[in-house]
């Protein structure tokens, strides 16, 4: 295949990320934005940084916030662990996006991404000295996506919606704390997400569509119903 063939498919590859804190809506935004693409004939796939981790595969599991067993504390060796599996992960998913290119698939779309893992560290090294060193520089290393957004809700909005926190409320407050700081420096795109899941998906949508120009609307259909 000529190089410039090559290059042109890789750039046709489109991802978007959706970070934030446990509860405040990203899966359900996933989905609702896979339906929206899918409902034009777009191929989407679904990436979850944490499931595809290698620290979450077999024997070699560890734990993270947010998931089954969730863990607020960890061990200095094991925030370690976790950075140069996080370094592995990343050649991993380039592995992954070249088996997108022969599959045709248009974009894809995380509902946890690196950054989220980052946050995760960020957040079991926040009672240890110079165990977040490091953090910021990994961001760098982790391919910007053409759409990463955080979808921003407070504390009292997340408990409001009665979802059972199994590291308690404190954990909730202290992982957003985080998520605002580091979302300003990483520069992701914020996004209130104490609106509905239908407002929320149109700002998303309409966003990606108003960047790269994807052809899904028309002056007679909107997937989002008339204004």
């Amino acid at each position: 295949m000529p190089k410039g063939k090559k290059k042109q498919k890789s750039q046709n590859l489109i991802t978007i990320t959706i970070s934030g804190v446990d509860g405040s809506g990203k899966s359900t935004q996933v989905a609702l934005l896979q339906e929206a693409l899918k409902e034009y004939g777009h191929k989407t796939y679904y990436f979850h940084a944490t499931q595809f981790s290698l620290a979450n595969s077999g024997k070699n599991k560890i734990t993270t916030p947010g998931e089954k067993k969730a863990i607020s504390k960890s061990s200095w060796l094991s925030i370690q662990a976790r950075k140069i599996v996080l370094l592995i992960d990343l050649l991993r998913y380039e592995s992954l996006k070249k088996k997108m290119y022969k599959n045709d698939i248009r974009f894809i779309i995380s509902d946890r991404y690196f950054y989220d893992t980052l946050i995760n560290i960020a957040y079991l090294s926040r009672e240890k000295k110079y165990c977040g060193f490091g953090v910021d520089f990994l961001a760098t290393l982790v391919e910007r996506p053409q759409f990463p957004f955080y979808l921003h809700v407070n504390g009292d909005t997340v408990l409001q919606r009665e979802r059972h926190i199994e590291q308690g409320e404190r954990y909730i407050y202290d992982k957003i704390e985080i998520l605002d700081k580091k979302a300003k420096k990483w520069n992701l795109k914020f996004i209130d997400g104490k609106r509905t899941p239908k407002e929320i998906n149109k700002e998303i949508f309409t966003e990606v569509y108003k960047k790269i120009k994807v052809k899904v609307l028309d002056e007679k259909k909107s997937y989002f119903g008339a204004q």
